[in-house]
């Protein structure tokens, strides 16, 4: 098995000057830097990560807490933050919690076995006395779409812009008798900006048009039954839905019942699920970012750990994505 002294005969210099290189310090001559590389890269040789880690004092890992593995939205996150990291020498520590407890347990060991922490939280309060803790002693980490604002290092997704925009859309196609179908998580900014949306188009908000119902595909198909009845008593013509899943539990719900989508009920979603495009008729939703969120916790993370450099909070808007739905 090669070893850091062979590299360093075959590049003739130091085991030293081999080391900084592979560490990317920047006090090598590029002439030696490249040598050294070149050798590297025909002897196929990476460094051993426990024996970097043992030196550095550095675990080589990045934690990762998870509060929804049905997502795909945040599997296109993780997948990201995951391939880049690896890239980058670090190995990926991921588990799941559903609350709030659960997810400081996870906090207090990962971090006992990382270089930092991302957390799809389930923290429902600004602040709290694990992350207090953490924060006070300069451990690394960064929220991924907390629930309340508060004052640590987070990516941020505004929804309530993209539920006004998605009433404004359902207007503009002389949809008036709009309802909104609500899970109990994260309600409150979705219910935000669909009265923003009612208002801007001169429509008065109506609580009855408010639907609150259990999560995902079965929750969908309660909703739609209450559809049914409101689009006798209303005359309801759209809905508009806490995520994809609810969304194409209506919509199997109105298929059976023969309501036809959208000319009967236009129908929109929230998250862009992978299979949403799929759905007869394709799926009008309301899109968050995935990859790109992944990217840029990477970049947050990678560059504290390697240069110190500050982890920078970020908002990330939502848009309407238009298919045949709505």
């Amino acid at each position: 098995m090669i070893t850091i002294k062979d590299i360093a005969a075959e590049a003739g210099c130091s085991i030293r000057t081999v080391s900084r290189v592979l560490n990317e310090a920047q006090n090598v001559n590029a002439e030696t830097r490249a040598r050294v590389l070149n050798v590297t890269k025909r002897r196929n040789y990476s460094p051993d990560p426990h024996a970097q880690s043992l030196k550095t004092k550095r675990k080589r890992t990045i934690g990762v807490i998870v509060n929804s593995v049905t997502s795909d939205v945040n599997s296109r996150r993780i997948e990201t933050l995951s391939r880049l990291f690896n890239t980058a020498g670090y190995a990926i520590l991921i588990s799941y919690a559903d609350d709030i407890t659960v997810e400081e347990e996870l906090v207090r060991r990962f971090a006992v076995r990382s270089d930092a922490l991302v957390v799809f939280t389930n923290l429902q309060t600004p602040r709290s006395a694990v992350l207090d803790d953490f924060a006070g002693r300069g451990f690394p980490f960064i929220l991924v779409d907390p629930p309340t604002h508060g004052p640590y290092p987070s990516i941020e997704i505004d929804r309530a812009s993209g539920y006004r925009d998605a009433v404004r859309h359902l207007v503009a196609l002389d949809r008036r008798a709009i309802v909104l179908v609500l899970e109990e998580f994260r309600s409150t900014e979705r219910l935000a900006g669909y009265r923003a949306g009612l208002k801007a188009s001169g429509l008065a908000f109506d609580e009855a048009m408010v639907l609150r119902r259990s999560k995902g595909f079965r929750g969908g198909r309660e909703a739609g039954e209450a559809l049914l009845a409101l689009r006798h008593s209303r005359r309801v013509d759209a809905a508009l839905c806490q995520n994809d899943k609810v969304a194409a539990g209506i919509l199997s719900f109105l298929h059976e019942n023969a309501v036809r989508v959208p000319e009967d009920i236009a129908l929109i979603g929230f998250d862009n699920d992978d299979y949403s495009a799929y759905l007869s008729p394709p799926l009008t939703t309301i899109a968050q970012p995935g990859s790109e969120v992944g990217a840029y916790i990477y970049e947050q993370l990678f560059n504290h750990l390697e240069l110190k450099s500050e982890i920078r909070s970020k908002t990330y808007g939502s848009s309407l994505l238009l298919r045949t739905s709505a």
